[in-house]
């Protein structure tokens, strides 16, 4: 009975991965058949400003906890992001006044 169970089992984990390899037509670049989706209503009010109306001074939050906020675009392996996540937030809350002052000089 066990002998039969995993085989069993074996076959399912077969059929899952296959089923989860096949691509569907939206990964392969075709038709695909599925609705789009509904359009946003346009009320005619916009809280972002445009282009032309971008005239003034920003403030820049680059700098402000900058290895903390890339830390995921370093490339490293979760297990390495997780060992380094504490040192980098220590290493910014001790340069927060500094990156806060850079941020003054604005994009």
């Amino acid at each position: 009975m066990p002998r039969k169970l995993a085989k069993l089992t074996t076959l399912t984990a077969a059929t899952i991965f296959l089923l989860a390899s096949i691509a569907s037509a939206d990964d392969m670049g075709g038709e695909s058949i599925s609705v789009p989706p509904p359009a946003k209503p346009d009320t005619g009010y916009s809280d972002a400003p445009t282009a032309s109306e971008d005239d003034g001074w920003h403030y820049c939050s680059y700098y402000v906890l900058p290895l903390t906020r890339h830390m995921h675009d370093s490339g490293l392996p979760l297990a390495g992001r997780i060992v380094l996540y504490p040192l980098a937030a220590a290493f910014d809350i001790a340069q927060l006044p500094f990156g806060a002052l850079a941020g003054l000089a604005g994009e």
